[in-house]
């Protein structure tokens, strides 16, 4: 029987694609599973497709190389190509491998998959281990930034607001407040205000998708640059934590009794600041390294079927 499952993020530097189709050793909440290192053998290349429909290939020949954290994959698409623009456009944001499991076993509850072959390798709207979701990569980049910053916007939760409408001191984003996952094609990350900002997300430095409880998830790479250095010393001495802005006219809301509860929320810019007193909102965490964009292992859940 060949199964499926999302790998992760998509990277894309001009018309390369890179990025991890397997992440080795984690497990999955949703399938109590995990491929150990090697699992697929000796793979050289496989041809890419779109959405796990072989009619439709996007890369001829992807390049696969195997490492001890993850089976990563290297793949050009043609200038010009819808999928491309997808890509771009945060549209297409991960791997997604078929494999027929051929050797496994159970260890303390937990499917391991010890050898598998790979039979197929997909390019899909929402990876497993999103990292993001999508990361769109300048020309020329060499991940000349300082760290990501890592946060969330939860649900089901009264947090104090300085951006709703009317009177409000307090917000409550409902289960589906984020189903389009900060669908605005710009969105920016600022220390303060908006002449201060770090990162967007039309350059790739500001990444969101959707957690396994439903809260908004984000990244936000910090630059190498006076201002990134800045915040970083800032975070090593005080808590930060970032508020989203609300574009309240593109969102659905109700206000009652100074609560203003959102059942579609959308995100125009995330506001990072010091506090003594996080007001419900998650602490910023940071990570460093090019490949930091996992997420965080206690929040992984999705696994991806097409």
């Amino acid at each position: 029987m060949v199964e499926r499952r999302a790998g992760g993020e998509v990277r894309v530097s001009g018309r390369t694609l890179t990025g991890p189709v397997m992440p080795y050793g984690d497990v999955s909440p949703d399938f109590g599973e995990r491929f150990l290192p090697g699992a697929f053998g000796a793979v050289g290349s496989v041809d890419l497709n779109l959405q796990h429909d072989p009619s439709i290939i996007v890369a001829r020949g992807a390049t696969l190389t195997d490492g001890p954290e993850a089976l990563r994959v290297r793949a050009t698409l043609a200038e010009g190509s819808a999928a491309l623009s997808l890509v771009r456009r945060g549209a297409l944001r991960g791997f997604s491998v078929e494999f027929r499991p051929t050797s496994e076993q159970r260890s303390g509850g937990v499917r391991v998959v010890e050898r598998a072959v790979l039979t197929g390798l997909a390019l899909v709207d929402r990876p497993a281990y999103p990292g993001a979701g999508a990361e769109l990569r300048a020309r020329g980049d060499r991940g000349g930034r300082l760290g990501t910053f890592r946060g969330s916007v939860p649900i089901g939760k009264r947090l104090s607001c300085r951006c709703a409408p009317g009177n409000c001191t307090e917000a409550l984003f409902e289960e589906e407040a984020f189903d389009g996952v900060a669908t605005k094609a710009e969105v920016l990350a600022v220390v303060g205000d908006y002449a201060n900002a770090i990162a967007s997300k039309a350059r790739g430095g500001v990444r969101f998708w959707k957690g396994w409880d439903g809260a908004l998830e984000y990244a936000i790479d910090v630059p190498n640059t006076a201002r990134g250095k800045a915040l970083v010393e800032s975070f090593d001495s005080v808590p930060l934590i970032a508020r989203p802005v609300i574009d309240v006219d593109a969102s659905d809301v109700v206000v009652a009794d100074q609560l203003a509860t959102y059942s579609r929320a959308e995100v125009r810019a995330l506001t990072i600041g010091a506090t003594d007193a996080s007001e419900g909102w998650p602490l910023l965490r940071r990570k460093r390294g090019a490949d930091d964009d996992e997420p965080r292992p206690a929040r992984r859940r999705w696994r991806v079927f097409l």
